[in-house]
């Protein structure tokens, strides 16, 4: 009689007495026979059932936690330590998760590679995005641990896709993500041309453009892959030529994005196409093409052509024109910045728009606008646009001709960057 079925017995025992109920009392309200509950608290059953326990571990209120500790170590049934694992994700507690987790890989029988490959389907099917980032960390080190590398590629892939989602950490999970790049011939053609397209696109959020331009060219060499992915791959090089200054590439990869009948692309090459006609010094071209593109946009695509639009105007310092575009904000206001580059376009926004209010004589207010320009760009870990902002507001202030006080909003913004 080991000691591991000893302690569940005696862990049901000691919550017995202490209860201070009968064996007949204990099977009344918990349904379960007299005789097995007084086998399983004197150990002479082999397996108690997993339900059998819980079902003893109520009216005693023991906890589930208690019982997977003193259950778990006793158990090498796959079957139960599956069942074992589903109800301790419906808990959501990660220390039992973890547990089970690892013995489930102890499971006896059984090739470590399907237990892996078993336990990465379970949590592939898991809600819970912190449970699954906790069990996807502990099946990459396991395989790591175990040398089965496909499964540390794919684990690792899956924590990415993750992690990525919190834009508070966008250079970190970069990292972790182009450390990826090491397994990537782990993972299936499909999973390589998606890992290539996040990264390009988590590459172009950071700035990156060189990357985003090497990792996204991988996925137009794809024959695999999908022709909206293509398109999209194309668009983002297109896109990293153009703030790269390289007009003549970016016009190139537009001629291949024309290639593709999708809407959303279409939408963004006459875009692109006024853009670069007003970096060439085709302005009166580019804000004809501009307006007519803003006049179609959705409300989420509008602040990026207002944007350039405003460039084009603080040019010809063209106040009249300005004010008409920015006189109804709520249209740009209203939409969805959820993103690092829909935020980085919200940022350049009050930049500009503190531009025009310099112009204006409005001082205080254009500094509330730098203000705001550099709280956003912090938001996404832009700290070098964050802090040009900064360096406009001080410029500002030095100018013998501004007298204003900012120390309240100076404050203000301080708080707000240190809760980042």
């Amino acid at each position: 009689m080991g000691s591991e079925l000893r302690r569940v017995g005696e862990l049901i025992h000691d919550h017995r007495k202490r209860a201070r109920y009968t064996l007949h009392q204990l099977s009344a309200l918990s349904g379960v026979p007299k005789g097995t509950i007084s086998k399983i608290e004197r150990g002479e059953t082999k397996h108690p059932e997993l339900d059998t326990v819980l079902a003893l571990s109520s009216p005693l209120s023991i906890s589930y936690e208690d019982v997977v500790n003193h259950y778990v170590v006793m158990e090498k049934r796959k079957n139960i330590l599956h069942h074992m694992l589903l109800e301790a994700v419906r808990v959501s507690d990660m220390n039992i998760i973890a547990k089970v987790a690892d013995r489930f890989l102890e499971c006896d029988g059984v090739d470590s590679y399907d237990l892996v490959e078993e336990l990465y389907n379970i949590t592939g099917s898991v809600t819970d995005e912190m449970i699954k980032l906790g069990l996807f960390e502990l099946l990459a080190k396991y395989a790591r641990e175990h040398g089965i590398q496909p499964f540390v590629a794919k684990a690792l892939f899956q924590k990415y896709l993750i992690e990525r989602n919190d834009f508070s950490k966008l250079d970190l999970t970069f990292q972790a993500g182009t450390y990826l790049l090491l397994y990537v011939n782990f993972l299936s053609e499909e999973e390589k041309v998606l890992l290539h397209f996040k990264l390009g696109f988590h590459a172009y959020a950071l700035q990156l453009y060189e990357k985003c331009i090497h990792l996204c060219t991988y996925i137009t060499k794809e024959n695999d892959s999908d022709r909206l992915t293509k398109a999209r791959a194309l668009l983002l090089i297109c896109n990293s030529y153009y703030y790269l200054g390289e007009y003549f590439m970016a016009e190139q990869y537009l001629c291949e994005c024309k290639k593709y009948p999708f809407s959303e692309i279409q939408e963004n090459i006459k875009l692109n196409e006024a853009a670069i006609q007003g970096k060439k010094g085709n302005k009166d071209l580019a804000i004809s093409q501009l307006t007519i593109c803003l006049d179609q946009s959705s409300p989420n695509n509008a602040i990026h052509i207002i944007n350039e639009l405003l460039e084009l105007y603080l040019q010809s310092k063209d106040i009249d024109a300005i004010e008409q575009l920015i006189g109804d904000e709520t249209r740009i206001l209203n939409a969805d910045y959820h993103t690092p580059f829909k935020k980085s376009e919200l940022a350049l926004y009050y930049k500009l728009k503190a531009s025009y209010l310099i112009l204006k004589k409005r001082f205080e207010d254009a500094i509330d606008c730098y203000i705001k320009s550099a709280v956003y760009y912090s938001e996404i870990r832009a700290y070098s646009d964050s802090n040009e902002c900064f360096y406009l507001v001080f410029k500002l202030l030095s100018n013998e001709t501004v007298n204003v006080s900012v120390t309240a909003q100076l404050k203000e913004a301080y708080n707000m960057l240190r809760k980042l």
